[in-house]
């Protein structure tokens, strides 16, 4: 399974799911391994938010843009977390043309390369 490595109760998950198996139809033993892997697999977070934010929360829902509040939790917490990654990187590239900066040699003929390879696109 996909989450055995990462999961501390990845040797329950088999047995779970046989026994849901035994009781239910094949056609939902895929949601009940989902359900059992969310269940054991992954960290719950709870927290309070305000009203609006919540009436907004559930406004994406019903527009379909997320299939649920923890959907969009997590998109949420997923874009911020890619943000903040995305601006230390770009920070520490600064850092570093600053510490070491490109020379001459280093730069000379890229704006003639760059002109060359927009002048090939067939647009």
């Amino acid at each position: 399974m996909i989450f055995e490595e990462e999961c501390q109760f990845a040797a329950e998950i088999p047995t779970i799911l046989q026994n849901a198996a035994s009781r239910h139809r094949p056609a939902l033993l895929v949601q009940l391994c989902n359900a059992q892997c969310y269940t054991y697999c992954m960290a719950q977070l709870v927290t309070r938010i305000d009203q609006q934010l919540a009436s907004d929360v559930d406004d994406l829902v019903r527009d379909g843009v997320v299939a649920s509040r923890s959907e969009a939790v997590r998109m949420g917490l997923e874009q911020l977390i890619d943000r903040h990654r995305r601006q230390r990187i770009g920070k520490q590239i600064t850092e570093s043309y600053r510490r070491s900066p490109q020379t001459v040699e280093e730069t000379t003929g890229l704006d003639e390369a760059t002109r060359a390879l927009v002048e090939e696109e067939p647009w």
